[in-house]
């Protein structure tokens, strides 16, 4: 199993990664059988530590829902950015990941995108597997 992006999602994810950095961003994936049609930059509420986690304020999660249902797709999954850190899932990450989505990571560092990975839960639980992304243009 594995994520398709296309080109104008993937821009969007990138730009907003830049834009928020040094703190972490986060947005939705929206999309049908697997292959993302647009990607919804959010505001990331975290207040504690911005630069470290992020959350998504439960109003939004309405927007999103509103949103797929508009143009008749799905919440295939979360994008978020690591500043400064590789593109791996943290515990914080973990705790707080749903299954049977995809959790796209952005690695930002000194102004540019290094890496982008996606994961999704393993069944039953127990962590994080490496889905692929195949990006289309």
């Amino acid at each position: 199993m594995g994520i398709v992006i296309d080109g104008e999602s993937l821009r969007i994810m990138q730009e907003h990664a830049l834009k928020t950095y040094p703190y972490e961003c986060c947005g939705a994936l929206l999309g049908l059988d697997g292959e993302v049609k647009e990607a919804l930059p959010l505001q990331n509420v975290e207040e504690e530590n911005p630069r470290r986690r992020f959350q998504i304020d439960p109003k939004d999660f309405m927007y999103i829902e509103n949103r797929a249902r508009e143009l008749r797709l799905q919440l295939l999954g979360i994008y978020h950015s690591h500043p400064d850190h590789p593109a791996r899932p943290s515990d914080f990450d973990l705790s707080m990941a749903w299954e049977g989505l995809s959790y796209v990571i952005l690695s930002v560092s000194e102004g540019k995108v290094e890496d982008v990975r996606s994961f999704r839960l393993k069944k039953g639980g127990g962590g994080f597997v490496e889905e692929d992304i195949q990006f289309k243009t």
